[in-house]
């Protein structure tokens, strides 16, 4: 049953505010879900924490 919580809630589509940083890299959050903020030095790596990031959130609120 959690399981099936986590994948759902892992389905849905989040809005993600990427910001530049003033001397490298990015910094993201999810504004739906407080305190999901990352950082990254490319827009690559942004994207891929931010899923990471969400993961953990959404494994730890079930």
């Amino acid at each position: 049953m959690e399981q099936q919580i986590l994948e759902y809630f892992l389905s849905l589509k989040y809005p993600i505010s990427i910001y530049p940083e003033e001397e490298d890299g990015y910094t993201a959050l999810i504004p739906h879900l407080p305190g999901c903020i990352t950082q990254g030095e490319t827009l690559e790596e942004v994207d891929k924490f931010s899923h990471y990031r969400l993961t953990a959130i959404a494994s730890c609120r079930n």
